[in-house]
């Protein structure tokens, strides 16, 4: 529950009171527990599934816009706090990191050494192997390209941020004592007004569309190439780890295109300016550690895996 900004004398947030971790919580919990009954064939198990999901989302999207809120327009996130911020974003990122690392391991443990039971041959005998000079290098270019504009739009944003500190609307608003008489309306229109006679603002929006665009893209030709794939997942071991290190990839450029457009949008609303930056800082440093595993993928799975 979000509360009125008071003043402190220390850099830290204390959090206020707030019910959606424990429905959140709460939620996920139903979720499985729908996902456990639908796998045993119980006729509520789809229906828990469906009540849960849709539950969590609604939860997650209440308590991420409470912390938005404090954020951006209650000032509570101060430079402190960023830092912890940002060091948690590294960590998190550190952890997927390693999660990739096993889907390789596994994939360097079963093709330099082959065993008998595949042929003692990689890729094992009776597999043809996706071509890597087709939709494989397209899907490159395409996540390559959309970091590219992902990384200009970052750094417009940055640098008109710190060149506009003293006519920020939003920066002043935030060091406001009192905050319960603000018209957020009046605020969006004021800086609306402002941001559209920029020069660089049609860039960073363009540059930002072309970043999300790519990113569908990619994944419908990942889908795609999933469809005319000549092996499926229960094609022994190739098979397994291909569609498991490349469609966890694929669920990550779907967070983290989701990530851009949630960016975009905070953009468009007066969020990264003055000293608000670490939402755009943490959506393309995930960006580009999926353009990153991808490219990992593409040399070691597709290229010489092959």
């Amino acid at each position: 529950m979000i509360m009125s900004k008071t003043t402190t004398k220390h850099p830290f947030h204390i959090l206020t009171p707030s019910p959606w971790p424990f429905l959140a919580a709460c939620n996920v919990f139903v979720f499985l527990l729908g996902v456990a009954l639908s796998l045993h064939n119980f006729f509520l198990g789809r229906f828990l599934i469906t009540i849960g999901l849709l539950s969590l989302i609604y939860s997650l999207f209440c308590w991420w816009s409470d912390i938005l809120f404090e954020a951006t327009y209650l000032g509570q996130h101060t430079k402190r706090i960023q830092i912890g911020l940002r060091y948690g974003m590294l960590l998190f990122i550190l952890s997927e990191l390693m999660f990739f690392v096993s889907f390789f391991w596994a994939f360097f443990h079963s093709s330099i050494s082959p065993s008998i039971q595949i042929g003692a041959i990689w890729p094992p005998y009776g597999i043809e192997a996706m071509e890597p000079w087709g939709l494989p290098l397209l899907n490159t270019f395409l996540l390559l390209s959309s970091g590219f504009f992902a990384t200009m739009a970052h750094h417009s944003i940055k640098m008109y941020g710190y060149t506009n500190k003293k006519t920020n609307f939003l920066l002043n608003f935030s060091l406001q004592k009192d905050i319960n008489n603000f018209d957020f309306f009046q605020y969006k229109y004021q800086y609306l007004k402002n941001l559209t006679k920029l020069s660089n603002y049609n860039s960073i929006y363009k540059n930002f569309l072309y970043a999300i665009c790519l990113g569908l893209i990619f994944t419908f030709v990942q889908a795609y190439e999933y469809k005319i794939a000549p092996f499926t997942f229960s094609d022994n071991v190739y098979g397994s780890v291909f569609f498991m290190a490349t469609g966890f990839h694929g669920l990550h450029v779907i967070i983290g295109t989701t990530f851009l457009i949630i960016t975009c949008y905070r953009f468009f609303n007066g969020a990264f300016l003055g000293r608000f930056f670490f939402g755009v800082d943490a959506a393309v440093w995930y960006w580009h550690f999926v353009d990153v595993i991808w490219i990992f993928l593409f040399i070691c799975i597709y290229w010489w895996g092959s």
